[in-house]
């Protein structure tokens, strides 16, 4: 179930403020990959961080890589997602999130049982997380 701190919209909160924003860091640990982006709708100075704790999949150029944090050697084409911008964005009742993006890479991250998934936070967005049950 998706939980939201600090906000007072309902679960089907619009994530649409993303669509036009762009990847501008990266950053690795061993716990999660962590996604900043900058801009958003009508190119507003805007700021939001993804952070993806679970494994989730990017589809580029017809492969699927699996990405963990704590696999290094699974991280390189995470990389691939910095300059690229969203063109959509969406969340599912069962918090599974989707990521499309302009050189057609799709990323989804799935919730898993008693942990965090991943969290958004950033500008007009306020503080999502997706825990599994």
């Amino acid at each position: 179930m998706c939980y939201a701190a600090c906000m007072t919209e309902s679960l089907d909160h619009s994530f649409d403020v993303l669509v036009g924003s762009r990847v501008s860091i990266v950053r690795f640990s061993l716990q999660f990959v962590e996604i900043v982006l900058y801009g958003g709708v009508n190119r507003e100075k805007k700021y939001a961080t993804l952070q993806l704790e679970a494994d989730f999949e990017l589809r580029t150029n017809g492969v699927t890589y699996v990405i963990k944090a704590d696999e290094k050697e699974s991280l390189n084409p995470a990389l691939t997602l910095l300059n690229t911008v969203i063109t959509k964005i969406r969340l599912t009742e069962s918090d599974e999130l989707s990521v499309t993006f302009d050189d057609g890479t799709l990323l989804q991250v799935v919730p898993i049982e008693k942990y965090e998934a991943w969290h958004l936070t950033g500008d007009d967005l306020g503080f999502h997380v997706a825990m599994g049950i």
